[in-house]
């Protein structure tokens, strides 16, 4: 029995199962957060190089193809001796990188937006605070009290068998044991 590597099968398999994953959910009618994507690529070399992409976000998938396209980019640039090819890689570069900054400027946008929310959300809850102070330190202090007299919600006090105040302890009745150094 004529047996493959692990590294020979394994691309196939990851290529069966994504196109299985995308066959199913649109049988069902589902249209999946991300949907794989695939990039063909040619390298210097000759081979063709394949990469899928999956479970990401569609601006990530976007951000990948843009790396993937300025990579390309950048080898044809090399690859050419022609200055007027280098002219036509230049600015088709070019017009590649602005499209990522773009899509990079985009995504730092949303993140600020998110984390202006959160601002606006924590800043309401602060001032809410601010203005149950009186209640908050009530219900705090008693909290603690209830604690002190055992009385809390599983506080340590009454899990080590704490004792309510105005209860003497029972080993304050009893003397301390003699040692060789009291004797004297």
């Amino acid at each position: 029995m004529n047996r493959q590597p692990i590294w020979i099968i394994a691309p196939f398999v990851l290529l069966l199962s994504s196109l299985a994953w995308w066959a199913h959910a649109q049988s069902v009618g589902e249209t999946p957060e991300s949907s794989p994507t695939w990039t063909l690529r040619r390298q210097q070399s000759g081979d063709i190089v394949m990469r899928i992409i999956l479970g990401s976000k569609p601006s990530q998938q976007k951000e990948r193809i843009l790396e993937e396209q300025t990579r390309a980019l950048v080898e044809e640039y090399r690859a050419n001796s022609d200055t007027g090819k280098w002219a036509v890689a230049k600015d088709n570069l070019t017009a590649v990188v602005n499209e990522h900054f773009a899509l990079r400027q985009a995504e730092r946008q949303r993140e600020l937006d998110e984390l202006a929310k959160e601002l606006d959300r924590l800043t309401a809850l602060n001032q809410r605070r601010q203005n149950q102070q009186d209640k908050i330190v009530a219900d705090r202090v008693e909290s603690l009290l209830r604690e002190a007299d055992g009385l809390g919600w599983g506080s340590s006090s009454s899990r080590r068998g704490g004792v309510p105040r105005g209860f003497q302890n029972t080993h304050d009745a009893v003397p301390p044991i003699a040692t060789a150094t009291s004797r004297r």
